[in-house]
């Protein structure tokens, strides 16, 4: 456990007081630290723990974390994280051949009690087999339907340079900028 020390100093003549201010935290007013945060994501999103079990893990080491607080937190942290992502997404759309792929999730349609058809789209960049240097990277976004979300994606796709193979009906899409980087090598004959 972290204590913080804030001493509050009152001023004998006026009585004012005045005391240090808190040392800044990645929600604001909040009491979760960076490691607790992303441990909560990783345990949600990498190990697939719900907040609920996470919640009454808490609970037996004797902490008092409910669902909703959970929640909220990995509400915050997202938003904190958007810049991230919008970083990654340009990295990838500046790549010199992008891979898309649209995959359709269920996701609970609110209100019904029934689940609908929703999509993950995926964006990938991943120049290493011909010699390029930059890091391969994979871009995410979700849509609840695929209502102007595949426009958006191949229209970013071809402002990136790259003509899809594809339309942007299918589900699967593979984009190619039609060219080699100029440090690839030629392509070898079979022997």
């Amino acid at each position: 456990m972290r204590r913080i020390v804030r001493p509050r100093l009152a001023c004998s003549g006026c009585e004012a007081f005045t005391q240090a201010a808190l040392p800044s935290r990645p929600i604001e007013r909040g009491r979760p630290g960076p490691g607790l945060l992303a441990h909560v994501l990783v345990s949600k999103y990498a190990d697939h723990l719900p907040l609920y079990r996470q919640s009454r893990i808490f609970e037996r080491e004797g902490l008092d974390l409910d669902r909703s607080t959970l929640a909220d937190w990995v509400g915050k942290t997202t938003a904190l994280l958007e810049p991230l992502a919008e970083a990654i997404g340009r990295h990838v759309l500046a790549g010199q051949a992008i891979f898309a792929d649209d995959t359709p999730v269920k996701m609970l349609a609110p209100g019904t009690g029934k689940t609908a058809t929703a999509r993950l789209w995926t964006c990938g960049r991943d120049e290493r087999s011909w010699g390029g240097d930059a890091p391969p990277a994979s871009w995410y976004r979700f849509s609840p339907d695929r209502k102007g979300q595949p426009p958006r994606i191949i229209s970013q796709v071809t402002e990136a340079g790259c003509t899809p193979m594809v339309t942007p009906s299918d589900a699967r899409t593979a984009c190619s900028s039609g060219h080699r980087p100029a440090a690839a090598p030629p392509p070898s004959a079979a022997p």
